[in-house]
């Protein structure tokens, strides 16, 4: 067995336009994923209790500052709630709107 030590090899070149490809391959299957779909939320009534409003999401009580479903409650507004996921805002409204006085 003879060896030769006058060759060199720096990089397959071959190696390098598969791992290209494969590369291109995998960066289109996670393009073509679905977007992900929000959680639903449903607000279903604001209540003002000694100044402070809750809101009833999702058969849940709720007040500025806290989590549900992933969402951030930001604010709660008289007929509106302001709600985070991640970077996206939603604002949540009530359909039908009855004041009690």
């Amino acid at each position: 067995m003879m060896v030769r030590d006058d060759i060199s090899v720096k990089r397959d070149p071959f190696l390098e336009k598969e791992l290209a490809r494969e590369k291109r391959i995998a960066t289109a299957v996670i393009s073509k994923r679905r977007p992900r779909r929000l959680p639903p939320l449903k607000l279903k009534g604001i209540i003002d209790i000694a100044g402070t409003k809750v809101a009833i999401i999702n058969d849940k009580i709720v007040r500025e500052g806290d989590w549900i479903a992933r969402y951030h409650i930001v604010q709660i507004g008289e007929d509106e709630v302001v709600a985070l996921y991640g970077r996206k805002k939603r604002i949540l409204k009530i359909k039908e709107l009855v004041k009690m006085k």
